[in-house]
C-alpha cells in the first residue's frame, strides 16, 4: 500500500497495519508512506500499482 501524505508519521504506519489486520485478518501488506512521486521507487511502484 502506498500512502501520499506529508503528515503521517512511521507510528501511523503501525497504525494503519494493525487496523488492516483487525479488519482482513494477516496478510503480507507492506505499507509505503512517501511525500511526493521524486522517489524513483515510487515512480516504479505506480506503474505497476492498483488503485484502491
Amino acid at each position: 500500500m502506498l500512502i501520499f501524505s506529508y503528515k503521517l508519521k512511521e507510528e501511523d504506519r503501525f497504525r494503519i497495519k494493525r487496523d488492516l489486520w483487525e479488519q482482513i485478518g494477516e496478510q503480507k501488506i507492506d505499507i509505503i508512506i512517501v511525500r511526493d512521486e521524486s522517489d524513483p521507487f515510487t515512480r516504479i511502484v505506480l506503474k505497476e500499482a492498483v488503485l484502491l
